[in-house]
């Protein structure tokens, strides 16, 4: 199923036709063959790929009684996911303390008066030859990014999406190594949960939880990371 078609262009729409998810992916190495990777902080984007700035607006929102609030941003939240899922691979990837740090103390700050803000326009327009030569000892850089992270309330469904674009580059050649953009959903209420009226009001509220697109999140992080795991089989090469 294709998120980008025009029958499943919306949220509702994809909640009765079966739009869930989409994994294209590209892989043009031997993931077999351990290289020494660098990953990225990660950003969230907009709808027009522009990095969004972190502040409170970003924070993964609490719902009152139905769910609790979370201080990670969805970027944080998702690079730790992804970090985690790469001890599957045969990847040797530097500890993120470090990368953090050595990034900080090349300037990569953001001019705010938060000394650990990274400058994220700055780390993704920086040339991964000279990362990887003269601020990290690597072979490779992840750029992650979240391209949607939401959820959508429509009365008698809710709907949490969430999107994300890992790109792995080399820093001998600059050629993309691995890229996947993943989007995947989770809906509560008349397509999902208990049937019955009082149900059929109470599960799109249920939806808004925040474990809910967490989980989702999870789900996007493992699969995402699938096809970098030699000992796994179950994404091929521009699988959807």
């Amino acid at each position: 199923c294709d998120w980008s078609s025009d029958v499943c262009s919306s949220d509702l729409a994809a909640l009765f036709c079966g739009c869930q998810a989409t994994y294209r992916h590209t892989l043009n190495f031997n993931p077999s063959e351990p290289i020494r990777i660098a990953v990225l902080p990660f950003a969230q984007v907009d709808s027009d790929g522009k990095l969004v700035q972190e502040d409170e607006n970003l924070l993964i929102d609490s719902v009152a009684i139905v769910s609790s609030k979370q201080k990670e941003t969805p970027a944080e939240f998702m690079q730790s996911l992804v970090q985690s899922e790469l001890t599957n691979a045969s990847l040797d990837v530097i500890t993120p303390a470090i990368v953090k740090a050595d990034l900080l103390h090349y300037g990569f700050a953001a001019p705010t008066s938060n000394p650990v803000a990274m400058d994220l326009g700055r780390v993704f327009a920086a040339d991964p030859k000279e990362i990887c030569s003269k601020i990290l000892s690597c072979d490779a850089v992840l750029y992650g990014k979240v391209t949607r992270w939401d959820r959508s309330y429509y009365g008698i469904q809710s709907v949490a999406t969430v999107a994300l674009n890992l790109k792995l580059v080399s820093a001998k050649t600059g050629k993309v190594l691995y890229e996947i953009n993943a989007e995947d959903s989770e809906s509560r209420g008349i397509t999902k949960g208990p049937t019955g009226f009082s149900n059929l009001a109470l599960e799109p509220i249920k939806g808004l939880d925040n474990e809910i697109i967490q989980n989702l999140a999870r789900e996007v992080a493992d699969r995402a990371i699938q096809p970098l795991d030699r000992k796994s089989t179950r994404l091929n090469s521009s699988h959807t």
